[in-house]
C-alpha cells in the first residue's frame, strides 16, 4: 500500500523509490528467468514435434511397404501356381505357398524352356534363308542374261539413231547442193568469163598507161614552175599592199589622236566642279595619282571616324545596359524594402519594432509567472486536501473547524479548484507559446530591419550612379551625332571621288594612248619616206591574176589526166576482179558436182546398214521375252518364302516374349520380397511404433511444464505493474519538490540581478543590445558575402586547375610545336608541288605544241590530197599559247579551225559550206587518230560523205585508200565505215580496199536483216 505523500520526508521518499525499483528489478529478473526456461521448453517441444513428424512419416512408409509385401507374396504364389500349370512342372504341382528356393527353381526351369524355343526358331530361320539364297542365285543368273540382251538392244538402238541422223544430214546436204547447182549454169559462167577476157584486152589496147603517166609528170613539172612564179608575185603584191595599209594607218592614227584629245577636254569640263571641290584646282597632269591620293585620305578619315563611332556605340550600349541593370536593381531593392516593411507591419501591427519587442517580452514574462503559479498551486492544494483528510484543522493557521461538514466542504472546494487548474494551465501555456512565437518572430525581424536600412542606403547609391550614367549617355549621344554627320560628309566626298574615278582612269588612259599614237605616227612618217620604184600595185595584181589563171588551167589539165588514168585503172581492175570471181565460181561449181555424187554413194551405204541394225534389234527383243517371265515367277516364289519366314519368326518371338515378360514380372516381385525380408521391414515397423509412443509422452510432459511457467509469469507481471504504479507516484512527488527548489533558486538569482543592474535603465540596455545586435548582423552579413566570394574564387581556381590537369592542356605546348611543324612541312610540300605542277604544265604545253605541229602537218597534207576546190589552200588548228599556272589554277585551251588562202588566215566558222565542214571534221579526226592513236589505230567513220559533192567524195575515197595502204603493215590498224553511198563503196572496192561489207535492211515483217555482201555480188549468211 502506498505511503502518504504529505508526511513523507525527502530521505524516506528516496528510500521508497529505491525499494520500488529494487522490487521491479527483482521481478523482471524472475520474469526473464521464466522466459528463458519457457524458450528452452519451446525449443525442446519443437525438436520433439519435428522428430515425431519424421518418425510418423517413416511409420507411414514402413506400413505401406508392409502392405505391399503382403500383396506381393499373394501375387507370387498365384503366379507360380499358374506357371506350374501352364508349363506342366509336375514336381511343384502340390505346392500352394512358394518359398524363395521353390520360386527360384520354377524361374530357372522357365528360362530353360525359353532357351529351347529360341534354338528351334534359329533352326527354322536357317532353313528358310537357305531356300531364299537358292532362289536369289537363279534370279541373279536370269537377270544377268536379260541385262546382256538389254545392253545389246540399247547399243543397237543408239547406233540406229546415229545412223538416222547421218542419213538426214546427207539428204539435207544433197538437197542444198542440188538446189545450188540448179541456180547456176556452168556454161553461162564459161561464156561470161570469155567476155571478161575480151573486155580486158580491149581496155588495155584503148589506153596506153605509160604515155598517160609521162603526160601527168610533165603537167606536174609545169605546175611547180607556175607555183614558184605565183608565190613570187604574191609576195610582191603583199609588200605593196602593206605599204598602202601603212599610209591609211597613218591617217587613222592622226584622227584617233585628235578624237582622244577632244574626249579628254570634254571629261575635264564635265568634272571641273568635282576636281575643284576635292583637289582645290584643276590638275593638268598626274590626275589619277592625285585623285587616288585624295580617295586614300578620305577612306582613312572614314575608317578613323567609323572606328571612333564604333567605340562610342559600344560605350552607349554599355551605358544602356548599365542603366537598365540599375533600374532593375532599383525596382528589386524597392520591392525588397516594401516586402520587409510589410512583414514588420504584419507582425508588429503598425508599431515600432523596438516598442513591440519590449511589450511582447513583458507579456511573455507575465504569462511565465502565471504558468508557474498554476503549476505549483496544484501540488499545494493537493497537500491541503491531504492534511484536511488527516486533521480537521486549517492547513495554514492550524485552527480547528467547528463542524465536520466545513472540512468536507473545503475539501470539495479545493478539489473543484484543482480540477479547473489544468484547463487554465493549458490556456496559459497556449498563450505563452503564441507569445514566445511572436517574440521569436520579432527577434528574427531585427536582422531583416537592419537589412532594410542597408538596402535603403544601397538604393540611394544606385540612384546616384544611374544619374551619372544618364548624364554620360547624353554626352555620348551628342558625340555620336557629330561623328555621324562628319562620316556622312566624308562618305559623300569619297562617293564623289569614286564616281569620277572611272572617267579619271579614262582620261589617264587617253593621255597614254595619245603619247603612244604620237610615237607611232612618227615611226610611220619615217617608214613612208621613200618609194619602191617598181611596178604599180594594179600592174602587180594583174600579173598575179594572169599567173593564177595559168596555174589553175594547168591544175585542171593535170586533174583531167589523173581522172582519166584513174577511170582506166578502175575499169581494168573491175574487169580483172570479175574475171577472178567467175573463175572461182566455176571451180566451186565443179567441186559441188563431185561432192553431190559422193553424197549419193554415202547415203546408199548408210541405208543398207540401217536396215541390218533394225533386223538385229527385232531378234534381240524376241529373245529377251522368256527371261522376263522366268524372273517374275522366281521373284514371286522368293517373296512368298520370305513372308512365311517372317510370319513364323514373329509368332514364335511373341510366344517367347510373353514367357519372358512373365519371368521378368515374377523375378521382380521375388526380388522385392527378398529385399524386404533382408532389410527387416517388420522389425523396423515395431520399433517405429515404440518410438512414437515415447515422443508423445515427452511432448505431454513439456506442455505441462510450460503451463506452470506461464501462470508464474502472469503473477510476476501483475506485481511489476503494481510496483511501477507506486514508483510513478513517487517520481511525481519528487519532481514537484525539485521544481519548488528550482523556483526558489531562480528567485534568488532574480534578486541578485536586480541588485547588480540597479544603476541601469532597461531602455539603455535594450538600445545597447540592439546596436550590438545590428553590428553583429552587419558583420555576419559581410562575413557571409566574403565567404561567398571566397567560395566562388576557390571554385574558379579548382576549375582552372582541373582544366590545366587535362591531357590536352598539359600537352598544349608540345601539340602546338607538333602542329606548327606539320603546317610548315605541309606549306613546303605545297610549294614544291606547285613548282612541280608548273614544270609539268610547261612540259605538257611543250608536248602539246609539238603534237599540234604534227597534227597540222597531217591535216594540211590530207586537205591537199582530198579537197578539189581552189578557194582554200589548206586548213589548220590554232590554239592560244598560255603560260604555266599554279596548282590552284585550272589550265584551259581554246581551239579554232582556220583556212588559209594565199597566206591569208581566216576562221572557218561562218565562212565555209556544209560540205567543207564535214570534210574538215573527217580530216581532223583522221589526223587525230594518226597522231594520238598509233597503238590503237581504229578509225570509225559514220556517213563520211554527208554534204560532200561527187568530186570531194572521190577524193575522200582516194585519201582513205592511201591511209589504209600506209597503215596496212600495222597490227592495230582498222577502218570502220558506215555509209549509204554505194558509189563511195565502189570507189573503195576498186582500190582493193573492200572485198566484203555488211548490209542492214528490213524484211517483209519489218525486222532488221543483216546481209554479208561482196563488192559485186550479195550472198545470204
Amino acid at each position: 500500500m502506498p505511503l502518504p505523500l504529505a508526511v513523507t520526508t525527502p530521505p524516506s521518499l528516496c528510500q521508497c523509490l529505491t525499494c520500488q525499483s529494487f522490487h521491479i528489478h527483482d521481478d523482471m529478473t524472475k520474469i526473464l528467468r521464466l522466459m528463458s526456461e519457457g524458450w528452452e521448453i519451446d525449443q525442446e517441444m519443437q525438436e520433439r514435434q519435428q522428430e515425431s513428424a519424421c518418425v510418423q512419416r517413416r511409420q507411414g512408409e514402413l506400413e505401406a511397404a508392409y502392405a505391399t509385401h503382403k500383396r506381393e507374396l499373394v501375387w507370387r504364389n498365384t503366379t507360380m501356381a499358374d506357371l506350374v500349370r501352364e508349363f506342366s512342372l509336375s514336381e511343384f504341382r502340390n505346392v500352394s505357398e512358394f518359398c524363395d528356393q521353390e520360386t527360384e527353381a520354377v524361374l530357372s526351369l522357365l528360362m530353360k524352356h525359353v532357351e529351347r524355343q529360341r534354338a528351334d526358331i534359329q533352326t527354322k530361320k536357317k532353313e528358310f534363308e537357305e531356300n531364299e539364297a537358292e532362289l536369289q542365285t537363279e534370279i541373279d543368273k536370269l537377270r544377268s542374261e536379260e541385262a546382256a540382251l538389254q545392253y545389246k538392244i540399247k547399243s543397237k538402238s543408239t547406233e540406229l539413231s546415229e545412223m538416222n541422223q547421218k542419213i538426214r544430214e546427207k539428204k539435207q546436204k544433197l538437197m542444198r547442193t542440188e538446189s545450188e547447182l540448179s541456180y547456176t549454169n556452168l556454161d553461162t559462167i564459161k561464156e561470161e568469163l570469155a567476155q571478161m577476157e575480151e573486155k580486158i584486152r580491149a581496155e588495155e589496147a584503148q589506153v596506153s598507161t605509160k604515155v598517160m603517166v609521162e603526160e601527168i609528170d610533165e603537167e606536174k613539172r609545169k605546175r611547180r614552175e607556175l607555183q614558184g612564179n605565183l608565190d613570187e608575185a604574191k609576195r610582191l603584191v603583199s609588200k605593196m599592199t602593206r605599204q598602202a595599209e601603212d599610209r591609211s594607218q597613218l591617217d587613222i592614227y592622226t584622227k584617233e589622236r585628235k578624237d582622244l584629245e577632244n574626249k579628254i577636254e570634254f571629261l575635264k569640263r564635265k568634272h571641273a566642279e568635282e576636281f575643284e571641290h576635292l583637289l582645290g584646282e584643276m590638275p593638268q597632269d598626274n590626275i589619277k595619282n592625285k585623285v587616288d591620293t585624295c580617295m586614300h585620305s578620305l577612306r582613312k578619315c572614314i575608317a578613323e571616324t567609323q572606328e571612333s563611332l564604333s567605340s562610342l556605340n559600344k560605350r552607349k550600349v554599355q551605358l544602356d545596359t548599365t542603366i537598365k541593370s540599375l533600374k532593375v536593381q532599383t525596382e528589386r531593392k524597392e520591392k525588397e524594402i516594401s516586402e520587409l516593411e510589410n512583414k514588420v507591419n504584419s507582425i508588429c501591427g503598425g508599431m515600432d519594432l523596438d516598442r513591440s519587442l519590449v511589450k511582447a517580452k513583458k507579456t511573455k514574462e507575465d504569462l511565465t509567472r502565471e504558468k508557474a503559479d498554476l503549476a505549483s498551486s496544484i501540488g499545494v492544494l493537493k497537500k491541503f486536501q491531504d492534511r484536511l483528510r488527516q486533521k480537521d484543522c486549517c492547513p495554514l493557521c492550524h485552527r480547528d473547524f467547528v463542524a465536520k461538514d466545513e472540512v468536507l466542504s473545503l475539501i470539495e472546494e479545493l478539489e473543484e479548484k484543482v480540477s479547473r487548474i489544468p484547463e487554465k494551465l493549458t490556456a496559459v501555456k497556449d498563450k505563452l507559446e503564441d507569445q514566445e512565437k511572436l517574440h521569436d518572430q520579432m527577434i528574427q525581424l531585427q536582422p531583416q530591419r537592419d537589412q532594410a536600412i542597408q538596402v535603403h542606403s544601397e538604393l540611394e547609391k544606385i540612384r546616384a550612379q544611374m544619374e551619372e550614367d544618364m548624364k554620360e549617355l547624353q554626352s555620348v549621344n551628342h558625340d555620336i551625332e557629330n561623328k555621324t554627320e562628319l562620316l556622312e560628309m566624308t562618305q559623300s566626298d569619297e562617293e564623289t571621288a569614286h564616281s569620277i574615278h572611272g572617267d579619271v582612269t579614262t582620261i589617264e588612259n587617253h593621255l597614254k594612248r595619245v603619247k603612244q599614237l604620237g610615237v607611232l605616227i612618227e615611226d610611220l612618217q619615217a617608214t613612208l619616206g621613200g618609194a619602191d620604184g617598181g611596178l604599180s600595185l594594179e600592174e602587180a595584181m594583174a600579173q598575179h591574176g594572169e599567173m593564177e589563171d595559168h596555174h589553175r588551167k594547168t591544175q585542171l589539165r593535170l586533174e583531167e589526166l589523173q581522172e582519166k588514168l584513174r577511170e582506166h585503172q578502175d575499169r581494168l581492175q573491175g574487169y580483172k576482179n570479175r574475171k577472178l570471181e567467175l573463175s572461182r565460181q566455176e571451180l566451186e561449181l565443179k567441186n559441188k558436182m563431185q561432192e553431190m555424187e559422193k553424197l549419193k554413194e554415202e547415203k546408199t551405204c548408210l541405208e543398207e546398214k540401217h536396215k541390218q541394225l533394225e533386223e538385229e534389234i527385232e531378234q534381240a527383243q524376241v529373245e529377251i521375252a522368256p527371261y522376263k517371265y522366268k524372273i517374275s515367277e522366281k521373284t514371286k516364289e522368293k517373296t512368298q518364302i520370305t513372308k512365311n519366314k517372317e510370319n513364323y519368326i514373329d509368332a514364335e518371338n511373341k510366344k517367347v516374349n510373353a514367357v519372358l515378360e512373365k519371368h521378368r514380372s515374377a523375378l521382380n516381385t521375388h526380388s522385392s520380397i527378398s529385399e524386404y525380408i533382408a532389410g527387416g521391414g517388420k522389425k523396423n515397423l515395431l520399433d517405429i511404433h515404440q518410438k512414437i509412443s515415447s515422443l508423445q509422452e515427452k511432448i505431454s510432459s513439456l506442455e505441462s511444464r510450460k503451463q506452470l511457467l506461464n501462470e508464474e509469469n502472469r503473477k510476476l507481471e501483475k506485481e511489476i505493474t503494481n510496483h511501477r504504479e507506486r514508483k510513478r507516484n513517487l517520481d511525481d512527488e519528487k519532481k514537484i519538490r525539485e521544481k519548488e527548489r528550482e523556483a526558489k533558486t531562480v528567485q534568488r538569482e532574480i534578486s541578485s540581478l536586480e541588485e547588480r543592474i540597479g544603476g541601469f535603465s532597461l531602455e539603455t540596455l535594450t538600445e545597447e543590445k540592439m546596436q550590438l545586435s545590428n553590428r553583429g548582423t552587419s558583420l555576419q552579413t559581410k562575413k557571409s558575402k566574403l565567404e561567398g566570394n571566397l567560395q566562388e574564387l576557390e571554385k574558379k581556381i579548382s576549375l582552372l586547375k582541373r582544366d590545366l590537369e587535362r591531357k590536352e592542356m598539359k600537352e598544349a605546348a608540345y601539340n602546338f610545336k607538333k602542329k606548327m611543324l606539320e603546317l610548315k612541312c605541309t606549306e613546303m610540300a605545297v610549294e614544291d608541288a606547285n613548282i612541280y605542277h608548273k614544270v609539268l604544265d610547261t612540259a605538257i604545253m611543250r608536248f602539246h605544241r609539238e603534237k599540234m605541229k604534227t597534227l597540222n602537218s597531217i591535216v594540211r597534207e590530207l586537205w591537199r590530197q582530198t579537197y578539189k576546190g581552189n578557194d582554200i589552200d589548206y586548213i589548220e588548228i590554232r590554239t592560244k599559247d598560255t603560260e604555266a599556272k599554279g596548282a590552284d589554277k585550272r589550265q584551259t585551251y581554246d581551239y579554232r579551225v582556220i583556212m588559209v588562202k594565199n597566206d591569208t588566215e581566216m576562221d572557218m566558222r561562218g565562212r565555209c559550206s556544209a560540205g567543207q565542214k564535214v570534210l574538215a571534221s573527217l580530216l581532223i579526226r583522221m589526223a587525230l587518230a594518226e597522231t594520238f592513236s598509233s597503238q590503237c589505230g581504229i578509225l570509225a567513220l559514220d556517213e563520211p560523205t554527208t554534204n560532200l559533192d561527187r568530186e570531194n567524195i572521190d577524193a575522200l575515197a582516194m585519201a582513205l585508200t592511201e591511209i589504209v595502204n600506209a597503215r596496212r603493215n600495222r597490227a592495230s590498224s582498222q577502218l570502220i565505215v558506215i555509209s549509204h553511198d554505194s558509189n563511195f563503196l565502189e570507189k573503195l572496192a576498186y582500190s582493193s580496199l573492200v572485198d566484203e561489207y555488211i548490209e542492214v535492211t528490213r524484211n517483209e515483217m519489218g525486222l532488221s536483216q543483216i546481209t554479208k555482201c561482196r563488192t559485186k555480188e550479195a550472198t545470204r549468211v
